[in-house]
């Protein structure tokens, strides 16, 4: 049964979002005209304010486009319209890639809503993400209170409560030579299926941060679960069959009124359970949640530098750095090393540095975006400009894609003493792993390459 179809009508945003809008398909950075219908009559466009920062409205003549940014994802334009944004190159495993960046937080649409499919891949950022949804819902449920149900409770002594069963009462009193009564009453109780089942996803949650390096948990994060837990502290545990598909169908089924937010508590709580997580370009799944866009390069040149960093990560293995910043483990640096009176000095910061000790052997700029042949001018002038403040042998400029018969690193031509690299990765690969390990190979094999070029330092910025 699909996940939507169990939900009531009229409940929660999950029902809520059974309208479909009516979707655009686009790529990162295209232009695409806009719908007569969403001009209205006073000329004004019929869009969501929330999400006019995430592309620009041009007009060609008469006809409104909109040129779109670097995000991918899913863009409601207004409640009838969506864009549905696409990576300008193939990416077989977003999660996946996103899994393996750290420190990276996605734009989350907070007002806005869409279906999802599911994934195995659990990427930390999207973990917290839907940690702090069930959290927020949690707010709710403690303003409102728990759900509860009445059951039917049985008592045999002297104090009798509910209605007295007179014969059982009778045949007691005779056996026992004391007066006896059995009676028994309704009463109200949290302690049920539904509740068991939100402190299971609360618990799954925390054990799932507990596992990780501390240094990708947020301290916030961790205190908000363990409150939680201590408010279900008097829920039991939730048996296996309390926490079924059939069982969530029939908690779904039989919600009090005013307790529609236990449907989406509920959902969220399923997935935790079941280990999955959210996929976040597949827009025709069963899991409703707020929308969410990803920057695509920024996950790109994170996600190759973490690559290089495990792979070098032994004693004696070069260093990588990350331009953008300073300090330990930065490779920013001032742009002039001698500056004119009254000037202002800019930085140098490319996206990768690997050095050992202080020289600089390789510096690598991350282009996401296709090329299959010469770079494009501009990049090169970047990455010439990087080699000559950093006095660097090679640069190199990593897209996320290889043509056939392209090697991980490929020797493109020399500019003064500086030899220039393309290099590769094809994100779209079947076997990311194994392709992920010829570049880092190809990497390695041309650091140990002997230049003839000298090698010097750059002073980092602190």
């Amino acid at each position: 049964m699909r996940r939507l179809q169990r939900v009531p009508a009229g409940v929660s945003f999950a029902s809520g979002h059974r309208a479909d809008h009516r979707v655009l398909q686009a790529t990162e950075h295209a232009m695409l005209p806009l719908p007569p219908e969403l001009v209205l009559p006073n000329g004004r466009l019929d869009l969501h304010d929330d999400v006019l920062k995430y592309f620009q409205v041009l007009f060609k003549g008469t006809v409104p486009h909109v040129l779109l940014g670097r995000y991918v994802g899913y863009i409601p334009l207004n409640d009838a319209w969506a864009i549905n944004v696409t990576p300008r190159v193939p990416v077989g495993n977003m999660e996946r890639l996103m899994g393996m960046v750290t420190g990276y937080r996605p734009v989350v649409l907070a007002r806005h809503l869409r279906t999802f499919s599911t994934t195995t891949e659990m990427p930390v950022s999207l973990v917290d993400l839907m940690a702090e949804q069930l959290l927020a819902i949690f707010q709710r449920i403690w303003r409102d209170g728990l759900v509860a149900q009445y059951e039917r409770r049985e008592r045999i002594g002297s104090s009798p409560a509910g209605s007295v069963r007179a014969l059982d009462s009778a045949l007691l009193t005779q056996r026992g030579a004391r007066p006896v009564a059995v009676s028994s009453s309704f009463e109200r109780t949290t302690d049920f299926g539904p509740n068991r089942m939100l402190r299971l996803g609360v618990e799954n949650l925390l054990r799932r941060f507990l596992s990780l390096p501390p240094e990708l948990v947020s301290p916030k994060r961790l205190h908000e679960l363990r409150r939680t837990l201590r408010g279900l502290e008097h829920i039991a545990p939730a048996r296996p069959s309390e926490a079924s598909p059939e069982a969530v169908a029939r908690y779904l089924a039989s919600l009090p009124q005013y307790h529609e937010h236990y449907v989406d508590a509920l959902l969220l709580a399923e997935l935790i359970i079941r280990g999955q997580g959210l996929a976040i370009r597949d827009p025709d799944g069963e899991t409703v949640f707020r929308t969410i866009l990803v920057d695509m390069e920024r996950i790109f040149e994170d996600y190759a530098r973490r690559l290089l960093s495990g792979h070098f990560g032994r004693a004696g293995a070069p260093r990588v750095l990350d331009g953008n910043l300073g300090g330990p483990g930065g490779a920013k640096v001032p742009a002039y090393e001698t500056l004119a009176a009254g000037a202002k000095n800019t930085d140098m910061t490319p996206d990768i540095v690997l050095q050992d000790g202080a020289a600089t052997h390789l510096v690598i700029d991350a282009k996401y975006k296709r090329n299959e042949g010469v770079p494009d001018r501009p990049d090169l002038n970047q990455v010439l400009g990087y080699s000559v403040r950093y006095r660097c042998p090679r640069v190199m400029l990593l897209y996320p894609i290889r043509p056939d018969g392209v090697e991980p690193a490929r020797f493109v031509g020399t500019v003064g003493d500086t030899e220039v690299y393309t290099g590769h990765i094809d994100l779209a690969s079947v076997d990311i792993e194994e392709e992920e390990k010829l570049f880092c190979g190809a990497i390695q094999a041309l650091f140990e390459k002997p230049t003839s070029f000298k090698a010097g330092s750059a002073l980092l910025q602190p």
